[in-house]
């Protein structure tokens, strides 16, 4: 079906072939080719807007169906977000039991930790031991904590006294840096010997 501008172009198509069948019949051969080409010229337009006018009809069916489209992702959209805020509000209440669950448990373990040093300095009391007995005995169960603390999956053997920094020893005993140092050698020394951290004061290290 043609447009308004390919009907003309067609009307034009026949004018300048009959000019053209006019011109060769007086024997201007020159003119006529002239007014042939300008035929096919316009006759290859009006196929042209044909052409266009079934992109045009093609694409607004395209589009029609496009709404349609996105009209069902909005309803599946709108769906998918209840789903989606219904289980935001699952995880968030896992979470939140977890999260109470892991705080429990670590109020839990703080206090039987202060219980244990507890009774570790009232061992260290019983049994008269020195300042630096004490000291390095402190520093032991630093080394210890930090073993314990290490994933099983990469946890050494025995517990590496370089786990604790000399920067942790000295905030821990407020010494020195060389100080920390010594405290962190007897330390190792002391867990090497058997302390394991407990009110069992019969390895010295000393």
């Amino acid at each position: 079906m043609l447009s308004n501008s390919g009907h003309i172009s067609h009307e034009m198509s026949h004018t300048f072939v009959q000019r053209a069948r006019s011109v060769l019949s007086r024997g201007d051969r020159d003119t006529a080719r002239a007014l042939l080409d300008l035929a096919d010229a316009h006759i290859c337009l009006a196929v042209a807007d044909a052409r266009a006018q079934e992109v045009v009809r093609v694409a607004a069916e395209a589009a029609v169906e496009q709404q349609r489209a996105l009209a069902l992702r909005a309803r599946a959209d709108a769906d998918q977000a209840d789903a989606d805020r219904a289980e935001a509000a699952a995880r968030r209440a896992a979470a939140e039991s977890a999260a109470a669950e892991s705080q429990a448990a670590a109020v839990h373990a703080r206090a039987e930790a202060a219980r244990a040093e507890v009774a570790v300095l009232e061992a260290e009391d019983t049994a008269r031991l020195t300042p630096v007995e004490r000291a390095v005995r402190k520093v032991a169960r630093l080394i210890l904590a930090a073993h314990h603390a290490i994933p099983a999956s990469r946890k050494p053997q025995a517990p590496d006294m370089y786990a604790v920094s000399l920067e942790a020893v000295q905030d821990a005993l407020h010494v020195s840096h060389t100080v920390a140092g010594q405290r962190r050698q007897a330390a190792g020394d002391l867990i090497a010997n058997g302390y394991t951290g407990d009110c069992d004061l019969s390895a010295s290290g000393q």
